[in-house]
């Protein structure tokens, strides 16, 4: 017996059951500027050599910023972060960050937030068009874990933070 495939609706409404870490990926913008998305399409790819996918809207002006500059950032973000999710998630708003809240371990590298959970440093690897999204294939060339915090989720459309189990 075959089924039709989900709609777009039912298969968002399945996939927003899930809850996903907050993620900021930074890029160069062509007049050098540092900007960013939040993305919660994020996963380790390997261990060796350390590498992990980023998948980008095609519609993002990220996706061009990442294939032009080769390197781009990603910042695991905290619940003290939710303010800059939101901005940084808004359709058509104004995703430039600025200097002094970003570090760069290796400066031939997209910068990343100074007060991530942790943050990794990746030089473009390769890229894939799928569907209606880029998959950027990252090499890690720097990693750091320089705060801690709690993680920021991203739950039934909405921010959400994790419940600590009671001791």
């Amino acid at each position: 017996m075959h089924s039709d495939p989900p709609t777009q609706d039912e298969f968002r409404r399945v996939l927003r059951c899930r809850a996903d870490t907050v993620h900021l990926i930074t890029y160069r913008t062509a007049s050098g500027s540092i900007e960013g998305m939040t993305a919660t399409s994020v996963a380790a790819l390997s261990m060796a050599p350390p590498s992990i996918l980023v998948c980008v809207g095609h519609t993002s002006r990220a996706r061009d910023n990442i294939r032009r500059e080769g390197s781009f950032g990603v910042s695991i973000l905290s619940t003290i972060q939710r303010e800059l999710a939101a901005t940084a998630g808004r359709t058509g708003s104004d995703k430039a960050l600025a200097p002094d809240i970003l570090v760069a371990t290796d400066p031939t590298l997209t910068p990343v937030l100074k007060d991530a959970l942790g943050s990794l440093q990746c030089k473009l690897a390769d890229d894939r068009e799928v569907y209606t999204h880029t998959v950027f294939v990252g090499q890690v060339m720097t990693a750091a874990a320089p705060s801690d915090g709690e993680p920021l989720l991203h739950y039934l459309g909405t921010f959400a933070e994790l419940a600590r189990p009671s001791r």
